[in-house]
């Protein structure tokens, strides 16, 4: 925020006695701070400019998660056209909730084909499921093309559950189900 420092007499300025302006950027009514139009613009950009640096498909989806949830909390404060703002604001969040969904959707359906290669290949090998969930080796040995086929399904898997426990701690959740309900309410 920009700050003036105005002092009240030259000679006889102490630390204690200068009085510090803030530009119109907020002001507080009780327990809320209220943030006008320039703030508001000036907090957009950087959200703008947080989102053009951001190259990560999900992440962009949260940051403009977190846009949309700040101009739905201030558009009362707007001093602009605050309908157009409203727009803006459901477009953001329903853009945020479509990628990420997409992104966590594609990671889950990856992760789910990974488990049903090595399933099928398991079941072909001979493995099989105990009562306690624990899978048993075939008591004949597994030939070396076998293993490495076990070997790389076990990989695939291993990588597509990785890179969904990324997703998901990129956007937790209860994030996800934040972004679900915004764009409900923007859909309104």
């Amino acid at each position: 925020m920009n700050q003036k420092n105005t002092t009240i007499c030259a000679e006889t300025t102490s630390s204690r006695t200068r009085i510090t302006h803030y530009a119109p950027v907020a002001s507080t009514r009780g327990e809320r701070v209220h943030i006008y139009r320039y703030g508001i613009d000036r907090i957009s950009e950087e959200y703008r400019q947080r989102l053009n640096a951001e190259r990560h498909p999900l992440r962009r989806a949260v940051i403009r998660f977190e846009w949309a949830q700040f101009l739905y909390a201030h558009v009362g404060e707007y001093s602009g056209n605050r309908d157009s703002l409203r727009r803006y604001a459901a477009s953001l969040a329903h853009n945020a909730y479509m990628d990420a969904k997409q992104a966590l959707l594609q990671a889950e359906q990856e992760r789910i084909a990974a488990q049903r290669i090595l399933s099928k290949l398991q079941r072909r090998l001979g493995f099989r499921r105990l009562e306690d969930g624990a899978i048993k080796e075939p008591t004949n040995g597994l030939t070396a093309t076998a293993k490495r086929e076990l070997s790389e399904a076990q990989h695939d898997l291993r990588v597509a559950t990785n890179r969904l426990n990324d997703l998901r701690h990129i956007c937790p959740e209860h994030i996800f189900s934040k972004m679900c309900a915004l764009a409900d309410k923007a859909n309104r």
